[in-house]
């Protein structure tokens, strides 16, 4: 729904996904997420766009494996920060920094954004 593909100035996009393993293979576990993007203009002639970006997301392990419960992976985890969602840090920057037993992230998570362009 939006007013053009490329550098857009109003409308929304909306996606959403869902992946998951094939059953039987060594982790196995679904993700599912929603993205929305919404872009306002300021000025009737789009020279000012304001635009509100948000996500949700969850996933879970499923099954057993010699008869223990599969845990959704760390590596899947959602966590603060990244490339696009913590101004002034770098990508990957904020985060674990070192593997351990006791993983800190969340297997669903939410973030929030507002950009502006010229």
């Amino acid at each position: 729904n939006l007013n053009r593909g490329y550098f857009p100035t109003a409308g929304n996009h909306q996606r959403a996904f869902y992946k998951m393993t094939v059953p039987g293979s060594d982790v196995q576990y679904f993700k599912m997420q929603y993205d929305v993007r919404q872009y306002v203009p300021l000025t009737k002639k789009h020279e000012f766009t304001l635009l509100f970006r948000g996500r949700l997301g969850y996933g879970n392990g499923y099954g057993q494996t010699d008869g223990n419960d599969n845990l959704f992976p760390f590596y899947e985890n959602y966590y603060a920060g990244g490339f696009t969602t913590l101004r002034g840090f770098g990508s990957n920057s904020v985060g674990p920094k070192a593997v351990y037993r006791d993983y800190s992230g969340s297997n669903n998570g939410a973030d929030t954004a507002t950009d502006d362009s010229v």
